[in-house]
């Protein structure tokens, strides 16, 4: 904003000039703060957007469907793995109580498929 722009607006004293002026200059500072921060903002936005370019999300999604898959098969393996350890901790605790000569000797003959099945 000018000076003569006021003028021609029927303004005529220098004071009030001076001060429309000094507050328009302080308005436009904040605003050209405002667009610093915003451009500087815009910058690392797009220097990131830049670091992605040549990646194959096809190739990424399809090899975290990948290792969920592996991480879901590990699960349900290591999951069986303590059910069946359980399974024959608690086996061999029972069969202890009767105090075989050897145990080793004992846990062939049982027939393990028939307890897992059976409720007790």
């Amino acid at each position: 904003m000018k000076q003569e722009f006021l003028k021609s607006l029927g303004i005529s004293d220098e004071e009030t000039i001076h001060k429309i002026l000094d507050e328009n200059s302080s308005d436009i500072g904040k605003v050209k703060k405002d667009a610093d921060v915003l451009r500087t903002q815009l910058a690392d936005v797009q220097t990131q957007l830049k670091s992605f370019d040549g990646v194959d999300v096809a190739a990424m999604k399809s090899q975290i469907d990948s290792l969920s898959k592996t991480i879901t098969d590990n699960r349900s393996a290591f999951e069986k793995q303590i059910a069946d350890r359980d399974f024959n901790d608690k086996v061999t605790s029972i069969a202890a109580e009767y105090k075989p000569r050897n145990m080793k000797a004992v846990m062939p003959l049982l027939d393990l498929e028939k307890l897992r099945g059976s409720k007790d």
